[in-house]
């Protein structure tokens, strides 16, 4: 079998149709006569301000020669296309702007640039890097199942939507229904805690249960010039609301939803309205019947504007607390029981030694001033394998997580959990993501 090679091509707005209507690719520059039937390319679109990154395609012949079809003209009077390759659309289809890849991935996005401006071809791993990208997935494999605790979140989710495992999902089914009931599957949820309880790896598993796209927008990725930063946030919606499914995680939401007049980011200023009309666009948006969660997060809760907190703004508000002993104990097994020397020992050794050393710092079982956060244990885990692998062991031993659990502190203070717990009382109808 012959070895597929990758490679970037590129339209202009003036040649784009005359691509799709044809099905071929054209361009002035002596790489594509090199595709090879069975090469698979991705297109850029280049614009007046932009970029646009659009699907996968598959040469259907190898590249060659033609000065004689004229089929593109002369773009701008001066350069012909005597290069072609005939191709054809494959599943994987996209039409995402560069400048929102730029905003996840920027160093990926000035290397696109790069490879299609001084070459076509690019490396395999380069081909996938920059599919992933536009496909928008989370960037991890993680389910609800490995994520310890939760439940009370992961309950929600799955009464919202009839929930199964995603290879269970008749998605087409589930769309058919909603179109019958007319009903709008769209969700905002506040999720509200001290750092490091797992409000970030929520929102990615939630992405791959529903096996939907991934966004992302913090306070410190938007920047710019004005009008660069509003043009970002709105494309990142017009991608999510053209998702079949989508997940939009927003952090630190206390920059985007505190009183106007205490925004003292100028930047802020201008970007906040534009995202919270992009938010009621979403909510309103009545033809559209695509499945969309948004998700904020924040673990500043008193610094939001109280309007924005009145039920109806969100369907939901959960308190997501440091992990109780119940969670504690499942992220060490699930992380470290089967690296473990003795597997039969491991939970003995868990309930007898490991769990009450760190018992006092444990939430809801705790006496201490600190806790252990979610992060915290999977440091801990991180470590007892570290120092195994110093040892120039397969196995994780005892001595191993004793000191582990020497050097890794609980970092949540108790002055923290008792203004989110206050926090909580004072909303009255927050959940806790727990129960």
């Amino acid at each position: 079998m012959t070895e597929r090679n990758y490679f970037i091509t590129i339209a202009t707005s003036y040649t784009l149709e005359k691509v799709f209507e044809h099905k071929i690719f054209a361009d002035n520059r002596d790489y594509l006569r090199e595709v090879k039937k069975g090469d698979q390319a991705i297109l850029i679109v280049k614009e007046d301000k932009d970029y646009r990154i659009m699907g996968i395609y598959e040469a259907e012949s190898d590249g060659y020669y033609d000065d004689k079809n004229d089929i593109f003209g002369h773009y701008n009077n001066k350069v012909n296309f005597p290069y072609r390759v005939k191709f054809r659309e494959t599943d994987k289809k996209f039409d995402v702007y560069l400048s929102l890849i730029s905003s996840r991935y920027p160093h990926l996005a000035s290397e696109i640039k790069i490879k299609y401006s001084e070459r076509g071809f690019i490396t395999g791993q380069e081909f996938e890097e920059i599919v992933n990208a536009c496909l928008f997935k989370p960037g991890t494999k993680i389910k609800f199942d490995d994520i310890a605790g939760l439940d009370g979140l992961k309950n929600y989710i799955k009464r919202k939507i009839s929930f199964q495992k995603t290879s269970q999902m008749d998605w087409n089914k589930w769309k058919e229904l909603v179109e019958k009931l007319d009903h709008n599957p769209k969700y905002g949820i506040l999720l509200f805690g001290p750092p490091g309880t797992g409000k970030t790896m929520f929102s990615r598993a939630l992405a791959n249960e529903i096996d939907g796209k991934y966004f992302e927008i913090k306070a410190h990725d938007i920047s710019g010039f004005p009008g660069e930063a509003e043009k970002r946030v709105e494309n990142i919606f017009n991608e999510l609301l053209s998702s079949e499914r989508g997940v939009l995680f927003i952090d630190e939401a206390e920059w985007i939803l505190r009183k106007r007049e205490e925004q003292t980011s100028s930047v802020m200023q201008r970007v906040t309205p534009t995202l919270l009309s992009q938010w009621s666009r979403i909510f309103e948006y009545e033809v559209n019947k695509n499945l969309i969660f948004i998700i904020m997060t924040t673990n500043q809760p008193e610094m939001i504007d109280p309007a924005f907190l009145r039920p109806g703004r969100f369907d939901a508000v959960f308190y997501v607390p440091p992990p109780d002993i119940g969670q504690v104990k499942q992220i060490l097994e699930n992380s470290l029981k089967k690296y473990y020397d003795n597997k039969n020992n491991f939970d003995y050794l868990l309930n007898t030694n490991i769990l009450p050393s760190l018992l006092k710092n444990i939430y809801e079982s705790g006496t201490a001033n600190e806790y252990y956060c979610g992060a915290d244990i999977y440091q801990l885990c991180k470590v007892s394998k570290e120092i195994a692998i110093n040892g120039n062991r397969e196995k994780i031993i005892e001595d191993d997580i004793k000191k582990a659990l020497d050097e890794i502190r609980p970092s949540i203070n108790k002055e923290i959990i008792d203004k989110m717990e206050d926090f909580k009382k004072k909303l009255g109808f927050a959940k806790n993501a727990n129960k």
